[in-house]
């Protein structure tokens, strides 16, 4: 089958590496050297989306004369292809369009990242009405993602026939299918020698454990880093080997960064913390290599997969993270690393947090730190695993190897 690209060259910017940019990002990549086809169709909006999809298409040694630019208005040309795939959920115009010329011409693919926002929850609704079919499909990278959009299609469902006084159901596939990274780059970038180098750079001992926390510094929309600093510490004050923090990504604001700082001054005495910034020269392929453990304890709604935990597996570190939402997909307890459990109060209770916001009296960022402050990971399991992960190098071994297999 034929698959055009529908793109507009949106979320491919990895100047502030987003989940959604990077995960586009290894779509495309993944797309170009692993599609079994001559030619690379790509519907776009305008002649400057397609140059950026020739770009991409050279950097997989694709040449620019394989891709071929498609009028997404042209209903003839696209039906000449089997599937249009769009790296979001929003193909409710595609349905439309094909609707007026032929329901049975193509089938129409789109991906959910993210089942936090309002927007996606429009989208969503907008679907369920549109022309789709029991052939197109939304891809969910998780069980979580999955579970929240058959529930908002489900609730609109039931409020049609309320309306209506009749049945209706929008049958559209939702496949579980992960996120992917290309295994081999962290493969190459995690050998020992970049090990030695990296940690040479740092000023990390040869016995110092480092535990890694890779992704962007915002406590109240990716994860609170009290957890970590608590337990670490915890662990140093006792330990028989030096522990070390790295916190390698970049802050949204000055806010975040300076309540980072105060948290790491206040909590960490013994454990010391490194802040490696995501566009440092010197690790611009991260800090994966000097590091021993990752640890990412997200507590919160928008986490709904999770890249870099698998990122972390890939480059062949045991992951400690929370029990949370596309997590528990990715990480094996015991396994692979440990899940750590997490606590919040039953649903019922956020509905005036999730009124408002989908009302329009709070921002987004209101909603996910509302939520995020009623969240919390339990510390004494984290402790347990973290202090058994330090003292057992073996098991780090062999939990890093699983993973690595795993991802």
């Amino acid at each position: 089958m034929l698959t055009a690209i529908n793109f507009d060259g949106e979320n491919y910017d990895n100047s502030k590496p987003l989940g959604l940019n990077v995960a586009s990002n290894e779509f495309i990549k993944a797309f170009f050297r692993y599609k079994n086809q001559d030619n690379f169709p790509c519907v776009c909006p305008d002649e400057n989306a397609l140059n950026d999809f020739k770009q991409f298409a050279e950097l997989s040694q694709i040449r620019k004369s394989n891709c071929i630019g498609v009028n997404q208005n042209d209903a003839k040309a696209l039906a000449s292809y089997g599937n249009i795939f769009r790296p979001d959920p929003n193909i409710v115009k595609f349905s439309w369009t094909r609707y007026h010329y032929g329901t049975t011409l193509y089938s129409l693919s789109g991906l959910v990242h993210n089942v936090a926002t309002d927007r996606v929850r429009d989208i969503i609704n907008q679907l369920v009405i549109a022309p789709t079919q029991d052939w197109d499909a939304l891809v969910c990278p998780s069980k979580a993602i999955k579970s929240v959009i058959q529930t908002l299609i489900n609730n609109w469902e039931d409020y049609l026939k309320e309306r209506g006084g009749k049945s209706f159901s929008c049958n559209i596939q939702l496949p579980i299918i992960p996120l992917g990274i290309d295994t081999e780059f962290f493969d190459k970038i995690s050998v020992p020698k970049e090990r030695k180098r990296q940690r040479a750079l740092l000023n990390i001992e040869n016995e110092e454990v480092v535990i890694l926390y890779s992704g962007r510094l915002n406590f109240l929309a990716k994860a609170n880093p009290f957890p970590l600093l608590f337990s670490a510490e915890q662990i140093a004050s006792e330990a028989k080997v030096p522990i070390s923090i790295i916190f390698h990504g970049y802050f949204n604001d000055d806010f975040n960064k300076q309540s980072f700082e105060a948290a790491v001054n206040q909590i960490c005495k013994v454990c010391r913390v490194i802040f490696v910034k995501h566009n440092d020269k010197n690790f611009s392929d991260g800090v994966w290599a000097a590091s021993d453990i990752f640890c990412s304890l997200s507590d919160n709604v928008q986490e709904s997969f999770g890249l870099t935990p698998i990122e972390a597996m890939a480059a062949g570190l045991p992951v400690v993270v929370t029990d949370w939402d596309g997590y528990r997909d990715t990480v094996r307890n015991g396994i692979d690393g440990y899940t750590i459990p997490t606590l919040m109060p039953p649903q019922d209770a956020g509905e005036d947090i999730a009124y408002k916001y989908f009302s329009g009296q709070t921002h987004y960022g209101d909603y996910l730190a509302a939520i995020q402050q009623s969240t919390a990971v339990n510390i004494r399991e984290l402790t347990h695993a973290l202090k058994t992960l330090i003292n057992n190098p073996d098991q780090r071994h062999q939990m890093g190897q699983t993973a690595k297999e795993r991802a």
